[in-house]
């Protein structure tokens, strides 16, 4: 963010960050576990890649987000 003086502030990381709420923080977690599977599956890690599409599943469902049928995953 810019002073007034025209110079530049950066951030720190101890300054407190906007809480999510339960329906952002699952669907967070559910994007990151499916990129995270992704990378997984690619990688030839097919069990790592069970668990992420696991929490991926449970971080949809407290999402408020239906389950996926086993025929929508990658």
């Amino acid at each position: 963010m810019d002073e007034p003086d025209g110079t530049s502030k950066a951030k720190t990381r101890n300054e407190p960050q906007p809480a999510l709420n339960q329906k952002q923080t699952a669907d967070y977690v559910a994007s990151l576990s499916l990129g995270l599977m992704s990378m997984a599956g690619s990688a030839d890690m097919p069990f790592l890649a069970y668990l992420l599409d696991m929490a991926a599943q449970e971080a949809m469902q407290q999402g408020g987000k239906p389950r996926r049928r086993r025929t929508d995953r990658q």
